[in-house]
């Protein structure tokens, strides 16, 4: 009887024991996706952080951090409705992270921009348009084109302005 209370026990902690290697192992994993993402990301290599960032998700699925910088990827590819989905997701998760509300807004403005602009281009001659020009140019110059200074990126316009704080540190959802 003792002896077979011994083999179980034995077996608890091996199977336990092998648990953590694959959680470190998964650590270290992510570690290398996460730091070669972010190098491809500050290198400008859009396509290869995305593809890094993605195998991060594999990993960990609900990594916050990993969707807000795919936001930020999709914004400087023009797909602002990924954009915004990955904003909408970080918010749902983590409402406090002031980056990605900010984030979520220029998106949500950048594609009321190309509604806006398909609306001028489609409607009827007849229809006054200075209502919605007025909105376009409100656009324009908030994200500081058609400026004569240099272009300014409008996801890090105001960021730069707003006070660092825990809720922009990257978070993990259960």
């Amino acid at each position: 009887m003792a002896l077979r209370l011994s083999v179980i026990v034995l077996c608890i902690l091996l199977v336990s024991c092998a648990g953590l290697d694959l959680n470190r192992s998964d650590d270290k994993r992510m570690g290398k996706e996460m730091r070669t993402a972010m190098q491809a990301y500050e290198a400008k290599d859009y396509a290869k952080a995305k593809k890094h960032l993605h195998k991060v998700l594999e990993i960990k699925p609900n990594f916050v951090e990993v969707y807000y910088r795919l936001g930020i990827i999709a914004f400087y590819e023009n797909d602002f409705l990924t954009a915004r989905n990955h904003f909408e997701r970080v918010v749902a998760a983590h409402p406090k992270h002031t980056k990605a509300q900010y984030n979520l807004a220029v998106a949500n403005l950048a594609l009321a921009e190309q509604h806006l602009n398909f609306y001028a281009a489609m409607v009827d001659e007849s229809v006054d348009l200075a209502g919605v020009l007025k909105m376009l140019e409100s656009i324009h110059e908030f994200s500081g084109r058609g400026q004569n200074e240099a272009p300014r990126d409008p996801l890090d316009k105001l960021a730069k302005l707003l006070p660092i704080s825990e809720s922009a540190e990257p978070v993990q959802v259960a």
